[in-house]
């Protein structure tokens, strides 16, 4: 296992280095990523930023996680996994053993904590005279708290987002107030990990989308510069300047700063006592903010630095809490933790939010919603939760944002589709938890029939609140098989005395006579149930570790743990995100690589288009779906008039705006829209080397436009427009292609919709539709009066490019005579006619087949525009090309460059 650990470390610092190749080979090639550059630095650091993650997660031990909603029963579950037997839960802290259950944790039935508990056998970082180890936020933690609890529990239809010239304005204030040095730790980085994270988080929020045009770039180059007050003001934005939520920022940075910024800290004992007011006692965040906030204690970093903060503070400020346990409970604890999540919260829809936090004393409610969703986020995008114990309870379920919570941990670990999911071992284990409830009568139920109520559990848990977007539940595994990992959990400290006999001690020693009839009656209707049956996998077995006395379930559970609480799982799951990870930065980078055998390489992106675009677009159109695909790609005039208004106070390159999420319906079953089967009509191309299909058109002469580079203006306020507009476009079609639920919906799978978006962009490049929109533009603010007149035209005259461009890719543009050509009847026709000039358009008995031909004609110009695409491009023998060439290498892309000495 080492040898594997010590692999895949070794790869991990290969792709953190390719992909910081990368970003400088980008730096140094502007003119060839040109209107890709701005999502593409973006993509790349975001990939680095995954790696580095990678190689932090391979050195740290595995982890199960214990999840699921606030109150729905994960306490005993958490304790009955960390102790031994039935032996108390102890840990010694500063040579005290304490009882966590009756010393530490706090008292009450609600949710007690708002942070993560980690159990371990594993001795935990501290000081000796501060034994309490605490894992805490960072400052970009706190940011995305904050932001997270605005943006999820604000209702923000009656809230206007920031303009241009609000952005422009604080950008201009705090830009004199910069310093000449870093003022911490803090990095571009780390600010573009947060547009990464509310972008990907809260991508379709106003407030978010009118950030990406301007924001985030001067922030990565203000914020490393600036003081805490006027960092303050800066991410304040996120959160429309309310000032509890800047107030708690300032507060938790100004803690943070005077420890020196470390990841970990530690306590004495104090902190946990008295437990009504322990820092991990979620009341006392109640305090949070306020300057009468009752208490204090002193956090040290492990380098001896402190600070003496409020418990609320503390409180806020602390991550996880680390136990290392007395006496190893099972085996697999040798290289596995146990975390322990605070109950998922449903969230809020606040309308005035600044007439709510008037009384400040209220903000802590938002911040431990935001935090609770958060460390949930954090610790799957750390890839520290190898597998998950999703407790879920009876009756409705109220946190309506749990299943989107799992089904992205699924995905990440397991895989987007079914088929990723065969390869690995099922890690998600679904427990349902006070089993025992479904004994008892319930009012208005038929009392006669046993069965039905488990039919009525299995869909209020499982079937219709995780099952109503999502098909995990249904087809797990590519098999026809549905998700069965369920176990019933009882927990046997809460007495049934009309089920069961007890000792003096409260120990169960037996099912009570008088229910032995009804207990068995209850068995038969579960065994028989048709959904237990289905999704139950070992139905019985279940049911009798349910019904193990003084168990309850556990020891079952715990057995089933141990096959996946392997270190090579998590080697294994990593291994596959980081295969994964190098395909898609190889894939990218492709698309600027030139190949030393042109021809071969023409011939290989022709054949890659045949076997997974085209496949694709066929399945897409035949479903009707080709229209939403289309306008998706496109843009809206409104987006880029707001490009153009925010331009005028341009102070960096701007981001993309967003489109409407993809639809959701299930992909199955594919209508056919055209009353015939498409692919009949569509002909592969039988590769007879002219690059234009199997000779229906020639597109364009070979060295006339095939090659043609990208032609360029000076750059006037139009080309610096368009080059914005473009850029938008870009990152927006790049970031649509990365939707999951968008290739689901358009029957796409991933590599086929990085590939057309690749051709699309290489195109709309190598055309040079940015010079003929510039030159519109220029003639239209000619005849215009002032910017504000101008701003709407503008946002049509873009629109009308690069919508124009998706309509027929260019083609239009080009004589009939020099168009690729279709096959039509017994002849054939070009591609995208223009309608015969010859006075009114008779109609005839049968409607012409307008969407099937333009279908046709598409999927003609898509392989024409591609081969064109690689007949374009610069030498191959050129540095540029082979310093891109060994990063291709590094990544497995291509294989590894041949030394050349007379290049050397």
């Amino acid at each position: 296992m080492a040898v594997e650990a010590n692999k895949l470390l070794e790869t991990c610092d290969a792709t953190v280095t390719a992909g910081r190749d990368s970003l400088d080979w980008f730096q140094d090639n502007g003119e060839l990523v040109r209107h890709d550059a701005v999502q593409i630095n973006r993509a790349f650091r975001r990939h680095v930023m995954a790696a580095r993650k990678m190689r932090t997660a391979i050195e740290r031990p595995m982890c199960v996680g214990v999840f699921g909603a606030s109150q729905a029963g994960k306490s005993y579950l958490i304790s009955a996994l960390a102790r031994k037997g039935t032996n108390p839960l102890t840990t010694t802290l500063g040579g005290k053993r304490m009882d966590y259950l009756a010393d530490i944790n706090p008292e009450g039935g609600k949710e007690a904590t708002g942070l993560v508990t980690r159990f371990t056998v594993r001795p935990v970082p501290a000081l000796p005279d501060a034994p309490v180890s605490l894992r805490l936020l960072t400052e970009t933690d706190i940011i995305k708290i904050l932001g997270n609890s605005y943006l999820a529990d604000v209702d923000h239809s009656t809230v206007d987002p920031p303009d241009g010239e609000v952005i422009s304005a604080l950008m201009d204030t705090l830009r004199g107030r910069m310093k000449t040095a870093p003022v911490d730790r803090l990095t571009e980085d780390d600010v573009f990990d947060l547009q990464e994270y509310f972008d990907r988080t809260f991508g379709g929020v106003e407030r978010v989308k009118a950030l990406r045009v301007s924001y985030w770039e001067a922030a990565a180059e203000l914020a490393p510069y600036l003081e805490i007050a006027d960092r303050a003001t800066l991410f304040a934005i996120l959160w429309d300047d309310l000032s509890a939520f800047t107030d708690v920022y300032v507060r938790l940075q100004k803690a943070l700063a005077q420890l020196g910024f470390p990841s970990e800290a530690c306590c004495g004992l104090e902190g946990l006592q008295p437990r009504n007011q322990s820092i991990i006692n979620v009341d006392t965040l109640h305090d949070l903010g306020q300057p009468n906030a009752a208490g204090t204690v002193t956090l040290r970093s492990l380098n001896g630095q402190s600070a003496t903060v409020s418990r609320a503070d503390a409180t806020a400020l602390i991550a996880e809490l680390a136990i290392q346990i007395d006496e190893q409970p099972w085996d697999f604890f040798e290289h596995t933790d146990l975390l322990d999540f605070p109950g998922a919260r449903a969230r809020e829809s606040i309308r005035d939010i600044h007439g709510y936090l008037a009384d400040s004393s209220k903000v802590w409610v938002f911040f431990l919603r935001g935090k609770v969703a958060y460390l949930y986020e954090r610790y799957c995008a750390d890839q520290e939760l190898t597998s998950m114990l999703l407790c879920v309870g009876p009756s409705n379920q109220e946190v309506v944002t749990l299943p989107a919570m799992v089904k992205s941990w699924i995905e990440a670990t397991h895989g987007e589709r079914p088929e990723d999911r065969a390869k690995q071992d099922t890690a998600l284990f679904l427990v349902l938890t006070k089993f025992d409830m479904e004994f008892a009568d319930k009012k208005g139920s038929d009392k006669t029939d046993l069965s039905t109520r488990w039919t009525t559990r299995l869909e209020a848990s499982f079937l219709h609140f995780f099952g109503k977007q999502d098909t995990w539940p249904y087809e797990w595994d590519g098999k026809n098989r549905p998700f069965q990992n369920i176990f019933w959990v009882r927990n046997p400290n809460i007495k049934d005395e009309a089920l069961l006999d007890y000792d003096e001690s409260d120990h169960e020693i037996g099912i009570r006579a008088t229910a032995q009839d009804r207990i068995a009656k209850l068995k038969a209707g579960y065994i028989q149930n048709g959904e237990v049956q289905t999704y139950v996998g070992e139905a019985e077995l279940k049911w009798d570790a349910a019904m193990k006395l003084n168990d309850g379930g556990i020891g079952l559970l715990a057995e089933r743990l141990r096959p996946v609480c392997r270190p090579e799982l998590k080697l294994r799951q990593i291994e596959g995100r980081l295969s994964d990870l190098r395909e898609r930065m190889g894939q990218r980078l492709k698309a600027y690589y030139v190949s030393g055998d042109r021809e071969a390489e023409r011939l290989k992106r022709r054949q890659e288009l045949e076997d997974t675009v085209i496949p694709c677009l066929i399945d897409c159109m035949e479903a009707t779906r080709f229209g939403v695909l289309q306008r998706r790609l496109m843009v809206e005039a409104k987006d880029m008039e707001r490009v153009f208004k925010q331009m005028r106070f341009r102070f960096s390159r701007p981001r993309a705006p967003d489109q409407p999420a993809a639809p959701t319906s299930a992909p199955a079953p594919r209508p056919r829209g055209f009353g015939m089967n498409l692919r009949d009509r569509v002909k592969p191309s039988p590769g007879n080397g002219n690059g234009h299909g199997d000779g229906h058109g020639t597109g364009a002469p070979d060295g006339e436009d095939a090659g043609k580079p990208a032609a360029t203006n000076g750059h006037d306020s139009a080309s610096a427009f368009v080059d914005a507009v473009l850029q938008a476009w870009a990152a927006q079609i790049r970031d649509f292609a990365q939707d999951a639920q968008a290739c689901q919906y358009f029957l796409f799978n991933p590599t086929a919709f990085d590939t057309l978006v690749n051709e699309l962009l290489i195109g709309s490049e190598r055309l040079a539709i940015a010079d003929s929109a510039a030159e519109t533009l220029r003639d239209w603010m000619r005849l215009s009066i002032d910017s504000h007149q101008t701003a709407p035209g503008a946002g049509i005259i873009a629109a009308n490019a690069v919508n124009g461009y998706l309509r027929s890719l260019g083609f239009d543009g080009r004589e009939e005579a020099r168009r690729p050509r279709v096959a039509e009847g017994d002849g054939e026709r070009p591609i995208f006619p223009k309608r015969p000039d010859s006075g009114p358009l008779r109609l005839g008995e049968d409607p012409l087949p307008y969407d099937m031909n333009y279908c046709l004609d598409w999927i003609e110009a898509i392989r024409v525009l591609t081969e064109e695409n690689a007949s374009g491009g610069t030498d191959a023998n050129t540095p540029s090309n082979r310093t891109l060439g060994g990063i291709l290498a590094a990544l497995g892309a291509v294989p590894a460059p041949v030394r050349d000495a007379a290049h050397d």
